[in-house]
């Protein structure tokens, strides 16, 4: 009867395997070793700083929808009440009086000019809106997209706009939208 010493972890007795033992599966060696890996390392993590920022540290709004890191490492934070951008040191707010006839941000992308992408809308009002980094254009869409749930670009200038019924390839450098529709269960309407 042989017998076979694994060590698996620093610190740790090695375990004696016999060749006539259940313990010599290869998989539950591996489910073992995986295992105990875990355990090993999971002892060894390091606890990250938390911050939380509210509206007296210059936040527009505690009810936030979305958050977006752009190209440039600045963190736009989608609220009820219009976009905020933190540098890592303070927020600056835009909302209404800054060109946003509707401050309910959805969702946030960039595209590879640098200009963000705001989907925004309540059950009813639905626009889009791109921030060139100085003013808020309303972006006219076909009529029949409906609530915006999501904007992604492409590594062209394609957009791509998750709207309840639809999907719309939107190019912005050409002015021209692709509607793609898909059925969607009576349940999410």
């Amino acid at each position: 009867n042989k017998k076979r010493i694994v060590n698996i972890t620093p610190n740790i007795d090695p375990i004696i395997i016999s060749s006539s033992s259940k313990l010599n599966n290869p998989k539950f060696l591996f489910i073992l070793c995986f295992g105990l890996s875990s355990i090993f390392f999971s002892a060894k993590t390091q606890e990250l700083p938390f911050i939380q920022y509210t509206v007296q540290d210059g936040l527009g709004s505690m009810f936030i929808r979305c958050m977006y890191q752009d190209s440039r490492g600045i963190l736009w934070v989608g609220t009820l009440d219009g976009i905020s951008k933190f540098n890592g040191e303070g927020f600056i707010n835009y909302n209404i009086k800054d060109g946003l006839d509707n401050t309910i941000i959805n969702t946030i992308a960039e595209d590879k000019m640098g200009n963000l992408w705001l989907g925004c809308g309540g059950s009813r009002k639905n626009e889009v809106y791109k921030f060139d980094g100085i003013k808020f254009s309303k972006v006219s869409l076909i009529s029949r997209i409906e609530r915006i749930y999501q904007i992604r670009s492409d590594s062209s200038q394609d957009l791509f706009f998750n709207a309840l019924t639809c999907l719309l390839k939107y190019n912005s450098s050409e002015d021209c939208q692709e509607l793609i529709d898909f059925p969607i269960p009576n349940a999410y309407c």
